[in-house]
């Protein structure tokens, strides 16, 4: 997995990266994002161990009732680039 291509990936999905990094064989990723048109607020910790293609999340919302609709999309996002 190319951190430089999967960063670029969530961008073209409106989802920014505000840092990245870690020891091989985990990467860590920092998101934001926001609720087009709200002022909720969404942060994401991701933890991704490319050899499994697998991701861990933590999400943190200023609104906890559009978190959930937040995560699903972020999931799919990651879907979309091969991550589950």
């Amino acid at each position: 997995m190319n951190h430089r291509s999967f960063i670029r990936h969530m961008q073209s999905n409106y989802i920014q990266c505000v840092v990245s990094g870690g020891q091989p064989p985990n990467r860590k990723f920092f998101f934001y994002g926001q609720k087009a048109g709200a002022d909720a607020f969404y942060l994401v910790e991701c933890n991704v161990n490319p050899a499994s293609s697998e991701a861990q999340l933590k999400i943190k919302a200023d609104d906890g009732a559009t978190a959930e609709a937040f995560s699903t999309l972020f999931q799919s996002v990651l879907s979309e680039f091969g991550l589950s």
